[in-house]
């Protein structure tokens, strides 16, 4: 009974030691990081101080742009009812593929011509492995056709307005040309 009491003695001394040697340690985060953080917002206030609602540049109103948003956004509400399986696999990628588009085509409105015409093929080709996916997704039950046919009309149209897009910058680089 006593060589009970002794190792539970030994084993407390034992955890006292390794508590002691942490304390000489820095364990961040420090009161000064934690109570002295707003550092960062106060400097991102001063540094561009010349910044108001009348310097922001205009949004971009490019059609297709918008049309591409707005397709989105009904996939959003469409992938919280896709089979939960196969969500973050198919339905990542469709999200991925959804989000390439609508980068690349807002980095198109803001490119030189060349650069422009170089983003508008690869949003075309972009277009057409979501439609196949999107595809897929229906093929395997994974959407309704309610849901799939207004999507892939959309994604059509998209895919029409960015091929006219791409002709259009065609036509005007080869009469620089």
């Amino acid at each position: 009974m006593e060589g009970d009491d002794i190792v539970h003695e030994v084993q407390g001394k034992i955890l006292h030691i390794l508590f002691l040697s942490l304390t000489t340690f820095k364990l961040p985060p420090c009161q000064k990081q934690i109570f002295d953080g707003n550092d960062i917002l106060v400097g991102m206030n001063t540094l561009n101080t010349a910044h108001t609602s009348e310097v922001t540049p205009p949004r971009p109103n490019v059609p297709v742009l918008v049309r591409t948003k707005n397709v989105y956004k009904t996939w959003q509400h469409v992938s919280d009812s896709f089979p939960k399986p196969f969500r973050f696999g198919l339905g990542g990628k469709i999200e991925n593929l959804f989000l390439e588009i609508l980068e690349i085509q807002f980095l198109a409105t803001f490119s030189q011509q060349r650069e422009k015409i170089e983003l508008i093929t690869k949003c075309v080709i972009r277009l057409d492995v979501l439609k196949f996916f999107m595809q897929i997704s229906w093929e395997n039950k994974h959407l309704k056709e309610k849901i799939y046919i207004p999507i892939s009309k959309e994604l059509d149209q998209i895919g029409r307005e960015v091929s006219s897009w791409k002709k259009f910058l065609g036509n005007k680089n080869s009469r620089k040309g």
